[in-house]
């Protein structure tokens, strides 16, 4: 029908929380251990109805290294690169039609592989112990992802995926 209004809606959500520990081996140069959990969760919906749901729950750990360039004052310029790894656990949910009956139909994948952060942000520190900091990020997850108990007759496949999330991230940091 000519006109007609689209009236499917999609939204996606990613968040990563964790610790991060730095060691300074110089005044301006670091090495870090960061050790979190990542979040993701889709939606669809066409009409108001739900039609598809993925949600993914899994840990992510990176080793990294950073530089201190001095802006002015006590405000840095902080570029850093972190390589590690994830894993992830994904269940899908989508709506299947056969004949005229409609059914929910989940599916539970892991997921697991490389995982790289890189940086670029700004750090004040407003005394010795204490910064404030905000910094764009990319995180690349690059791994493999297998079906989990597939139903009987289907075979059990894996798949090569790659994503790139991108973020921003402000906080406030205190040195022991």
């Amino acid at each position: 029908k000519s006109g007609a209004k689209d009236d499917t809606s999609t939204t996606s959500v990613s968040m990563l929380g964790g610790l991060v520990f730095r060691y300074f081996l110089a005044d301006q140069f670091y090495l870090s251990l960061n050790a979190g959990a990542l979040y993701r969760s889709a939606n669809t919906s066409v009409g108001g109805a739900s039609a598809f749901k993925a949600s993914s729950v899994g840990f992510l750990g990176t080793l990294g290294a950073g530089y201190l360039l001095k802006v002015g004052g006590g405000m840095f310029f902080v570029p850093a690169i972190g390589v590690g790894g994830y894993s992830l656990n994904t269940d899908t949910t989508s709506k299947v039609t056969s004949g005229t009956a409609t059914s929910d139909v989940t599916v539970s994948t892991g997921e697991a592989g490389l995982a790289v952060r890189v940086e670029l942000g700004f750090v004040f520190y407003a005394s010795h112990n204490f910064n404030l900091f905000a910094r764009p990020q990319a995180l690349i997850l690059s791994g493999t992802n297998k079906l989990k108990n597939p139903p009987a007759g289907v075979a059990e496949t894996s798949t090569k995926t790659t994503t790139i999330d991108g973020g921003f991230d402000v906080g406030v940091s205190y040195v022991f």
